[in-house]
């Protein structure tokens, strides 16, 4: 605790007067049966049977602490904690660590302290049970507090969540469902793409998705800029259920995922539907038309790599000085990748995002595969030709000359040898 503490000196110092308290009990029976033990541990220096001393006390700890301030009254509570997380055998263990989480949330005086210490206690724990317990208080804690977004990175990443609790995988449906249900009640604008994550997760994991669920997937795949591909929104299995309890909903979502939709369809959508937009107050009007102009940005520059400023102004029924705003907003939404020639008043586009990849795009993508293979084949077959006359020209050629010349000289030599031999004799 004194180590991972943000201060480690007022940590030790709070762990220092929880043991201080306990020894100035009164020398009474009870008083003696803590203070003996625990006098005898501090001399031996015996620190696991200080914290077996203190455990079966911490109850009594909180209640002695209550009335102190917030920040004081947290760190005592904290070092409690941390006691009876090394403790495991305290029999009243998450009766006392559901307090001290319910102390933090009435105590806490800011966001950021309450979410520290939530979060060390999480990690202190080791019962599964227990944690999937202060998993949720945080996020509860954190919708009441409107701070989902700082425990953004432990709800993407539920399922190792999930792992390094230790969690049955009977129960992490449950806990998938608990994140979700606690989510869907805060309406948090800043964490709608995690929760569409979560929602398209939970489908494909479970092979089901609740009918509240899936409706919230089709409104938020509406209100999300980013989701300009609707193949797996359209592929869910429960779209036939929502289509009759939501038929309105279900056929705007078909109308925006449909190539070359324009404006003018989503006008004639919202003159046949007067009361949509009062039943789906999460929708407005704006949004879903911001939304349709993005996709059509992204359908024109499928179509044509080169686009003049005044074609697509025309097509987005915006003012050509609004053009490059839009091409901006739309790589920000990582739906369309493309270079502005502000020179020319035009956009070149690398890639853009589709709405629906069906059956004949998928044939499409197939035989553009297959054409580029080829052309790595022919460009692979080339190297290989290229690398073979290079070796036959400039490796293989060399060890033949540098054989002809031992040979040669190997025979000069045996001349030499010959001659040398026929002087000796002679002489």
């Amino acid at each position: 605790f004194v180590l991972t503490s943000q201060d480690p000196r007022e940590a030790l110092k709070s762990l220092s007067e929880t043991i201080q308290a306990l020894l100035d009990l009164k020398d009474n029976e009870s008083g003696k049966q803590i203070k003996e033990p625990l006098r005898e541990a501090i001399k031996n220096k015996e620190y696991l049977s200080i914290l077996s001393i203190l455990s079966p006390y911490t109850k009594t700890l909180f209640t002695m602490y209550e009335k102190e301030d917030s920040k004081n009254y947290l760190d005592r509570c904290a070092a409690i904690a941390y006691i009876f997380s090394l403790e495991g055998g305290t029999e009243n263990l998450e009766e006392l660590v559901l307090k001290y989480v319910q102390a933090i949330k009435e105590h806490s005086p800011a966001l950021d302290l309450g979410t520290k210490s939530l979060l060390r206690l999480f990690h202190s724990i080791q019962s599964y049970t227990l944690k999937k317990k202060i998993f949720l208080e945080m996020l509860d804690y954190a919708k009441e507090k409107k701070g989902l977004p700082m425990f953004e990175k432990n709800i993407q990443n539920l399922e190792k969540l999930a792992q390094s609790i230790r969690l049955p995988s009977s129960e992490k449906k449950e806990l998938h469902q608990a994140v979700l249900e606690i989510m869907l009640k805060a309406q948090d604008a800043s964490m709608e793409s995690t929760l569409y994550d979560l929602i398209m997760d939970y489908s494909k994991k479970y092979k089901e998705l609740p009918e509240e669920y899936a409706k919230e997937l089709l409104i938020l795949s509406l209100k999300i800029m980013a989701k300009a591909d609707y193949t797996d929104v359209l592929n869910l299995e429960e779209l036939s259920v929502l289509e009759k309890n939501h038929s309105d909903l279900v056929q705007l979502v078909k109308l925006i995922a449909k190539e070359k939709s324009t404006l003018k369809d989503l006008e004639a959508f919202f003159s046949s539907h007067a009361s949509f937009l009062g039943t789906y107050s999460q929708l407005t009007k704006e949004e879903l038309s911001e939304k349709q102009r993005f996709l059509i940005l992204c359908d024109l520059c499928r179509e044509e790599k080169e686009l003049k400023y005044s074609k697509i102004a025309e097509a987005l029924d915006i003012d050509p000085e609004e053009v490059e705003d839009w091409v901006v907003l739309a790589i920000e939404n990582e739906i369309l990748e493309a270079k502005l020639d502000q020179l020319e008043d035009r956009i070149l586009t690398k890639w853009s995002s589709h709405r629906f990849i069906n059956a004949g795009k998928w044939a499409e993508i197939k035989d553009s595969l297959v054409r580029t293979h080829e052309k790595i084949g022919i460009v692979l077959s080339s190297i290989e030709n290229k690398e073979a006359e290079f070796l036959q020209t400039n490796v293989l050629s060399k060890p033949k000359e540098k054989e002809d010349k031992i040979q040669f000289r190997q025979a000069r030599g045996s001349q030499n040898r010959k001659r040398y031999l026929g002087n000796q004799h002679a002489s």
